[in-house]
């Protein structure tokens, strides 16, 4: 399934939110990633004399939060290159933590297990939280949604690149960051 929603809301009004979720995909993951707005050329010094110049291969920045297979955060940022010119690079960082603590590392289970022995509830869904995710679905429920069908062991429906094509976006997903 996929669709796009928007948050009527003074923080989110305009922002897109893309869902892709799907069983029997060629690749099982989990993430989320934020597109920012792509920057501009920052001419503050005036046309003649900008402040700086993106290159020609400047894109959105972008933070990717892995949750599965491999838990972690990818930052790729358009950044200032440090020379005379004020012409921009795109920098990368990311952090792997299942790399960092692979071994012992308690399953899912294992940790909320423990955290319902020790009365820790920051792991669980809060009631609000849970009415708020009904109220998502019973809106999806109510109207007559026809589901996109794919083949197994493919990256989705097609209909879901459509939808992006549309406003002009990709799924990052299907793209590797690095």
């Amino acid at each position: 399934a996929f669709c796009k929603r928007l948050i009527d809301n003074q923080r989110w009004r305009g922002v897109p939110f893309y869902l892709v979720t799907g069983k029997k995909l060629s690749e099982k993951s989990a993430q989320v990633t934020i597109q920012f707005k792509k920057p501009e050329d920052c001419n503050s010094g005036g046309k003649e004399n900008p402040i700086y110049k993106l290159s020609p291969n400047s894109n959105a920045n972008i933070l990717e939060i892995k949750i599965q297979p491999r838990e972690g955060i990818h930052l790729r940022l358009n950044t200032k290159k440090p020379t005379v010119d004020d012409q921009t690079v795109v920098a990368e960082m990311e952090y792997c933590q299942s790399c960092q603590y692979s071994f012992n590392t308690p399953d899912a289970y294992e940790k909320l297990i423990l955290d319902v022995i020790k009365g820790d509830s920051t792991r669980f869904t809060r009631w609000d939280e849970l009415a708020l995710s009904w109220y998502f679905i019973d809106s999806i429920d109510k109207e007559s949604v026809t589901f996109a069908s794919y083949k197994d062991e493919s990256q989705g429906p097609k209909e879901a690149d459509l939808l992006l094509n549309r406003d002009g976006r990709k799924w990052w997903f299907r793209e590797k960051l690095r």
